[in-house]
């Protein structure tokens, strides 16, 4: 008899046996609603990104859909992000070792952490799988509460060099943005950690004070977005520019309702 036939598919099902066990199923949930959605009354697919055992995975979410359920390796901190339409700032959070139940909330609070903490963990997924996500989420809270405004370039180096401090979350200068010759309207900021505004012809509209970064807002009635680029140079001027609505916020209801009907009846 020859053992080695034999002895190769064992050891294969035993290694598929002991992977299985070294894994951990969590259930992750939206716990709120997206400004866009609220704003128009739609649900929104999104784009789920996790850190998991094979580094960063991606899966979708349909329409509606506000719980999920995905693997994760049991003994590191699994960083979760859910983003609206595929882009844009997503909602967060992380399940790490220690939780009391398997459970992750998303929050739009957390959204810039999580989608920071991905985008390192694309190269480095061990310092990331190590950190205690509560931890920097509170950390954040304490310098305001404003994530948007955080300087995660400086956060990631000591990250990656493993010197992760309190003193690796730091502030980047923000500038007042004014804009003219915008549609008129009211446009919808797609986080709460800015503000939306309101647009009349004829006045300049006043954004705020906005750090380096893209900030996305909606105007339902005219059907477009605006895109604001906030260059880190701060001898850069600001530049924005429209763009027609996604499809799911442009199509009429009856059509949005015909899609709400196909997506649940989907075997």
């Amino acid at each position: 008899m020859n053992m080695k036939r034999y002895c190769l598919p064992l050891f294969s099902l035993l290694l598929l046996l002991c992977g299985c066990e070294l894994g951990l199923w969590v259930d992750v949930t939206l716990m709120e609603d997206h400004p866009w959605e609220a704003e128009s009354g739609r649900r929104f697919w999104y784009t789920i990104l996790f850190l998991g055992s094979q580094g960063v995975e991606q899966r979708q979410i349909s329409i509606g859909v506000r719980s999920f359920r995905i693997a994760i390796p049991t003994a590191s901190t699994c960083v979760v992000a859910a983003y609206p339409l595929g882009k844009g700032i997503p909602f967060g959070g992380a399940y790490q070792r220690g939780n009391e139940n398997n459970m992750v909330e998303l929050h739009m609070s957390d959204g810039p952490l999580a989608d920071a903490l991905l985008q390192i963990a694309r190269s480095w997924p061990k310092p990331v799988s190590r950190l205690n996500f509560a931890k920097l989420s509170h950390e954040l809270e304490i310098l305001g509460g404003n994530s948007m405004a955080i300087d995660w370039n400086r956060m990631a180096r000591d990250i990656v060099n493993g010197g992760l401090d309190d003193g690796s979350l730091k502030t980047s200068a923000t500038r007042q943005v004014m804009l003219s010759d915008v549609v008129e309207g009211r446009w919808t900021a797609e986080t709460e950690a800015i503000r939306s505004f309101h647009a009349f012809m004829g006045i300049e509209s006043n954004l705020g004070f906005l750090p380096p970064g893209v900030f996305r807002y909606v105007n339902l009635s005219a059907k477009m977005e605006l895109r604001v680029v906030i260059p880190e140079g701060e001898d850069e001027e600001v530049f924005w520019h429209m763009v027609p609505l996604e499809t799911l916020l442009r199509i009429s209801e009856p059509a949005y309702q015909d899609l709400l009907e196909r997506v649940n009846t989907f075997p």
